[in-house]
């Protein structure tokens, strides 16, 4: 979409509002509240409509000590190939560490600690597109107290349409939002 320039004198009409204004930027497509699950589907949200997306994931809880992870879906099925990637540098405290994974069936996207709040925003680069499709979060878990950021990929070049969101044991309560990112 184009970026209108007013100028002075000219009439900002409801048309205008709503075509430029209150559809500009982040464009809400999917969010739900979820309770002790081990897993958060989200399909036929990735549409041609938005090229790009943001995810923001906002944990209350968590049971034991669960690494989160990233899948692509299709058609509602989960991509589990080995075909993901990712690098991850975690801060906990003064400790800093990092760790780079090829060949694994998801991307790591934060890793809690039991009964802790935890808080992530990605950006989801290309699923609908047929490129490899990216994904850049940072996870704060501990209440605050400790943090992750990851870049990872599928390195397919195929079109997705949804996304898996899992623990790896226990569950988690929370709720999710995820937007469209218009383009100007």
């Amino acid at each position: 979409m184009a970026t209108k320039q007013f100028s002075t004198g000219e009439v900002l009409t409801a048309s205008d509002t709503n075509t430029y204004l209150a559809n500009s930027g982040l464009v809400f497509v999917a969010g739900a509240s979820f309770s002790a699950v081990t897993e958060i589907l989200i399909d036929s949200k990735f549409t041609s409509t938005y090229r790009n997306y943001r995810l923001i994931l906002d944990c209350q809880s968590s049971a034991g000590g669960n690494v989160f992870s990233w899948q692509l879906r299709s058609g509602s099925s989960t991509i589990s190939t080995s075909t993901y990637q990712y690098q991850f540098l975690s801060v906990d405290g003064t400790t800093v560490s990092a760790s780079r994974t090829t060949g694994a069936s998801s991307v790591r996207i934060g890793a809690n600690d039991a009964s802790a709040y935890h808080a992530l925003t990605a950006d989801i680069f290309c699923p609908q597109v047929a490129e490899p499709t990216r994904i850049i979060n940072v996870f704060n878990r501990n209440s605050g107290n400790s943090t992750e950021s990851i870049w990872g990929a599928n390195t397919n070049s195929t079109s997705y349409d949804g996304m898996r969101i899992s623990v790896a044991s226990g569950n988690m309560t929370g709720s999710y939002q995820l937007f469209g990112c218009r383009l100007p």
